[in-house]
C-alpha cells in the first residue's frame, strides 16, 4: 500500500534531538540542508501525496546534562533551571523554528504540540511536587518515564482533538498514584494553558479554534478593564472566591492572586514589561472561567 492509499489525516514531525545550539535556518552538522528546509521538504513532499491532512511539529524537551553538576538525578534548583531553559529559550527556537516554517509552505493546518514546554509549566506550578525525579525521568538524556509519557500524550491529545481529555479517565496503575490522584486538576492545567501559545497570527496548537477559550468553560459576564493597560487591571465578576493568574506566550505564570468577597478586584502590573499577557481566571476547584488577553503598554 502506498502512502497516498493509506489515507492518513495527521502528520506529527520534530526536529533531530539536540539540535537548540545553534539556529534552526543553519545546516544540521554534515548536511546541506537545515531543519526548516527538512521539515518543508517531508511536509510539501506528504500534501502531495494526501491533500488537507493536519500537520504538527512536536515539541519535545531538551537535554538535560548541561544543567547537572554532579550527575543525574538533578537538585532541586537544577531542575528548576532546567525547566526555565524549557520555557524560555528552548521554546523560543521552536517558535522561530515553527514561524520559518509557515512562512515557507502553505498548508490548511500546521500547528504545534507543545509537550515539553506544558510539562515544564507543570513542574513550575507545584502538580509535580513530591514525586522523585528517577519517577519521572530515566536519565540526563533526560528520557522519560510513563508518567512523563503520559503527560505529553494528554498534550497531544488535547491539541489534535481540540477538546479536553475525559475528566472520568483512569490512569493505569503504572502511572505515579500523585498523578493519578490529581488527573483532573492536571488536564484543567493543561487545557487552560494550550490557548495562551498563540504568536502574531493567532494560535499556534489549534487548528479549528480560532480562539480556544470558546472550548473552555468560559463566563462571558466577567469583564478585565482596562484593556489596554499599563499599570492595573480591575475585574468585574459574580464569582465568591476565585484566582487570577497573569500569564506570558511561553505560558509562565508571571502574577497570582487570590481574591475574596472582601477584596478590591484590583491587580498591579505596573512591574511587568510592556506585550501581550493572557488573564486567566479560575475558582476554587480550579475551573476555567476566563481566558482573556491583555496588552501592556
Amino acid at each position: 500500500m502506498s502512502f497516498s492509499e493509506a489515507d492518513f489525516n495527521t502528520i506529527i514531525l520534530t526536529p533531530a534531538n539536540f539540535i537548540q545550539w545553534q539556529g534552526p535556518l543553519e545546516n544540521y552538522p554534515g548536511e546541506n540542508y537545515s531543519p526548516v528546509d527538512a521539515t518543508v521538504n517531508i511536509f510539501e513532499w506528504c500534501d502531495n501525496q494526501e491533500a488537507n491532512m493536519n500537520f504538527y511539529i512536536y515539541e519535545n524537551w531538551p537535554d538535560m546534562a548541561p544543567y547537572l553538576s554532579d550527575g543525574f538525578p538533578p537538585s532541586n534548583q537544577e531542575i528548576n533551571t532546567y525547566n526555565n531553559y524549557v520555557l524560555d529559550e528552548f521554546h523560543e527556537w521552536f517558535l522561530d523554528y515553527y514561524n520559518e516554517v509557515t512562512d515557507r509552505v502553505d498548508l490548511p493546518c500546521l500547528k504545534m504540540i507543545p509537550a515539553g514546554p506544558v510539562i515544564s509549566h507543570l513542574f513550575q506550578n507545584g502538580f509535580l511536587d513530591n514525586i522523585p525525579i528517577t519517577e519521572l525521568y530515566e536519565d540526563d538524556a533526560p528520557h522519560g518515564r510513563a508518567s512523563i509519557y503520559f503527560l505529553a500524550s494528554l498534550v497531544t491529545y488535547m491539541t489534535i482533538y481540540e477538546e479536553i481529555a475525559p475528566l472520568d479517565y483512569v490512569p493505569n496503575d503504572f502511572i505515579h498514584e500523585n498523578i493519578r490522584d490529581s488527573y483532573q486538576d492536571i488536564v484543567n492545567e493543561i487545557w487552560s494553558i494550550l490557548p495562551t501559545f498563540v504568536n502574531e497570527e493567532g494560535s499556534t496548537v489549534f487548528c479549528s479554534l480560532t480562539t480556544s477559550t470558546s472550548a473552555l468553560q468560559v463566563n462571558s459576564e466577567i469583564r478585565i478593564r482596562p484593556n489596554p493597560t499599563s499599570n492595573f487591571f480591575e475585574i468585574e465578576t459574580g464569582l465568591v472566591e476565585f484566582d487570577v493568574s497573569v500569564i506570558n506566550l511561553t505560558g509562565q505564570i508571571l502574577k497570582q492572586k487570590t481574591f475574596t468577597t472582601s477584596d478590591i478586584f484590583s491587580m498591579d502590573i505596573e512591574d511587568l514589561p510592556p506585550g501581550l499577557y493572557f488573564i486567566r481566571i479560575t475558582d476554587f476547584k480550579n475551573r476555567v472561567h476566563k481566558i482573556e488577553s491583555l496588552v501592556i503598554e
